[in-house]
């Protein structure tokens, strides 16, 4: 893209940020579906990233607290919990494991992490939790997770194990609950920022933004697999509620 001589670049996931990252300081580069650009060293701030790179955050390590919140309430008795990560993102999987256990700790629930490092690794990460009776898990926002979504929803229903997710996307794959960003309203936001930059405007000085909506979704067919019976209140407050 560099030789090309392009624009700008678009950068989906971290991964692909911090490929455009290395390979320029100067092409404009506009992310999304970036958990934490401050942290991972991509903006000086969310008001003023500057360098060359702005773009959309999905607030992943903030919502971990609500995502364990919202999983509890789906399943009232709830005491302990799974938690997978990705190995190969030890710094997002570190954020991710420390406000998921600070919550935790509040809700008198006991997490037992589980690092994955690679997609055929879930069967047997999935066999783990049903033999230490261990009845839902919640995954931390990371491609890799994203990527094998129906493999996890078919595990969760052999394995008879709850699954939180970040997407909305994967509950309508089948995994049980998700609270995150809309994703695809995102990918949308992102024509703004190419627009500010054609017409100008400096990446160093239009601010990250961060979700400004946020949905829950709920799969009863899922729910009813498991022999789970959502909560009312939790029911009233799905965004959408897949029958």
């Amino acid at each position: 893209m560099i030789k090309a001589k392009v624009d700008i670049i678009i950068a989906v996931t971290g991964p692909a940020t911090a490929a455009a990252q290395r390979a320029t300081s100067t092409t404009p580069v506009v992310f999304l579906v970036v958990p934490d650009p401050v942290g991972r060293g991509f903006a000086k701030s969310l008001s003023r990233p500057g360098g060359n790179l702005t773009g959309l955050s999905t607030a992943a390590v903030e919502l971990s607290s609500k995502r364990l919140e919202q999983l509890r309430a789906a399943i009232p008795g709830l005491k302990r919990v799974g938690l997978f990560v990705n190995a190969k993102d030890s710094s997002m999987s570190r954020a991710v494991e420390e406000r998921t256990r600070s919550t935790a700790t509040n809700l008198d629930v006991l997490v037992d992490v589980t690092q994955i490092d690679a997609p055929q690794e879930l069967s047997g990460a999935f066999a783990g939790l049903s033999s230490r009776s261990i009845p839902a898990v919640v995954f931390m926002q990371d491609p890799l997770f994203f990527n094998e979504r129906r493999q996890i929803a078919n595990l969760g229903l052999s394995n008879r194990i709850a699954t939180m997710v970040a997407n909305g996307l994967m509950v309508r794959d089948g995994c049980l609950i998700s609270y995150g960003p809309n994703f695809p309203a995102q990918f949308r936001r992102t024509a703004s920022f190419v627009d500010k930059i054609l017409k100008g405007h400096s990446p160093a000085e239009i601010p990250i933004e961060e979700p400004a909506r946020l949905e829950l979704v709920l799969n009863l067919k899922t729910a009813e697999a498991l022999g789970l019976e959502i909560p009312a209140a939790l029911l009233a407050q799905a965004d959408e509620v897949i029958e």
